[in-house]
């Protein structure tokens, strides 16, 4: 985990990982582990903060489903126009 970027984690994209690297000078998940809970809920809002600080340390509570049914079927159809 230690090296790996904060923009690689399910739900954080361009704009939270900007908004961590300006206000803590780094994007990496094991310097992240450095700062603490509080600082990052202060920065990100209480839930964000608090799902940042359990996932740079590896913990995910959320229960893993892996036999879940496809809710929807999507196709791309690209047409020549000649």
């Amino acid at each position: 985990m230690a090296p790996l970027d904060v923009g690689e984690l399910h739900n954080f994209g361009y704009a939270t990982k900007k908004k961590i690297e300006s206000t803590f000078g780094t994007t990496t998940c094991g310097e992240l582990t450095k700062i603490t809970r509080g600082a990052l809920q202060g920065c990100l809002g209480e839930k964000n903060g608090q799902t940042l600080f359990n996932f740079v340390r590896g913990i995910d509570p959320r229960p893993l489903t892996p036999h879940q049914e496809r809710r929807s079927v999507s196709a791309e159809v690209n047409v020549s126009h000649s």
